[in-house]
């Protein structure tokens, strides 16, 4: 009964309006409502959450997310399921040559995801997942037809497609962080493997390959430095909507999401995190990455450097839960970003 009484203490209800203003869906508004509890009173805090988005552009969808700590964070289990409709830009692949332009596209499904890991030696977790991808992309038309050329017809053989792609894959997780939230020492690498297999129902066999690398070390009382690098790689029956994304998920903020995209990618940031009171936070950043067919096609001309700056502010005293608002610049315009949590 102490146990359970310490559980229910834990928990949080954090509701959050998050703007969306980006060149990737315009303006609009995303609601998240994320439930943070304990499962006990050592474990890190367990995340159940729900949300939407509505923008200007037409695009909208919803989901809900679930990452579970349990037994003491012996085991690590993850699930998710979504459903949008996106209507986004498509520049080609590579490095947006200027014979490669910027097409119209919407693309439309369902994505859903379960992962459980297990802890097989000390911060070391390693288990098995499933992904599940059911999505339609196709051509756009606005009232002034495209917004330039087309590109090369290679490029849009999964436009007006439908396509399923299901499949198991592997994680492993090496974990010092001091706080799944916001870590103010240790670091976290992930390496995953999913993979897209016709024996599960889906269209085509492929994989995607990424590797993820986060250190973090306090300045002083309160500030922290934080550093970030990832590495990505698809196959070559992978659909131009699952390899590597030079700006998505914040890999290198400064970009339009997708708009540079291959089969490999690199990336790494650097970002400093200075408290300013109890409640509000500042944060500075840069990073750079690269995509090419292949790790092998890296030049030093394709290198894109994106850098900015960005608030926080502390929506969740007890679990540390951060709101993030972030400017930055890459290919000259500024991106806004607004999200939960720290960008890594």
């Amino acid at each position: 009964a102490e146990e359970l009484g310490e559980r229910r203490k834990s928990g949080d209800l954090v509701w959050m309006p998050i703007p969306v203003l980006n060149p990737t869906l315009d303006a609009g508004l995303a609601v998240a409502v994320l439930r943070l509890y304990k499962l006990h009173p050592d474990s890190p805090p367990s995340t159940t959450g729900v949300g939407g988005l509505a923008t200007t552009n037409g695009s909208w969808g919803g989901g809900l997310f679930t990452k579970n700590y349990i037994r003491q964070d012996r085991i690590r289990v993850t699930g998710g399921l979504a459903y949008a409709d996106l209507n986004l830009n498509f520049y080609g692949l590579g490095n947006n040559q200027p014979e490669f332009s910027r097409l119209k596209i919407n693309q439309s499904g369902t994505a859903g995801f379960g992962q459980a890991l297990f802890r097989l030696g000390s911060n070391i977790y390693g288990g098995v997942r499933l992904r599940y991808l059911s999505l339609t992309s196709k051509l756009r038309y606005a009232p002034d037809g495209f917004a330039s050329d087309i590109p090369p017809p290679a490029q849009l053989l999964d436009l007006g497609l439908q396509l399923d792609s299901i499949g198991p894959g592997v994680k492993f997780e090496w974990d010092t962080r001091s706080d799944t939230w916001f870590p103010t020492s240790g670091q976290f690498a992930e390496f995953s493997v999913d993979t897209s297999r016709k024996s599960f129902g889906s269209d085509r066999d492929y994989e995607q390959y990424n590797l993820k690398w986060s250190g973090f070390w306090s300045v002083g009382e309160y500030d922290v430095l934080a550093a970030n690098a990832t590495a990505c790689a698809a196959s070559d029956k992978a659909p131009f909507y699952d390899i590597c994304l030079l700006g998505s998920s914040k890999n290198v903020r400064g970009f339009e999401g997708g708009r540079y995209r291959d089969k490999t990618m690199l990336t790494g940031q650097i970002e400093y995190r200075k408290r300013l009171s109890s409640r509000w936070g500042a944060v500075a950043f840069a990073g750079l990455g690269q995509v090419a067919e292949s790790f092998g096609d890296f030049e030093h001309e394709n290198i894109r450097v994106g850098a900015g700056f960005g608030i926080r502010w502390v929506a969740s005293e007890e679990h540390g839960v951060r709101l993030s608002v972030d400017l930055a610049w890459g290919d000259g315009d500024g991106v806004a970003y607004f999200y939960v949590g720290e960008s890594f």
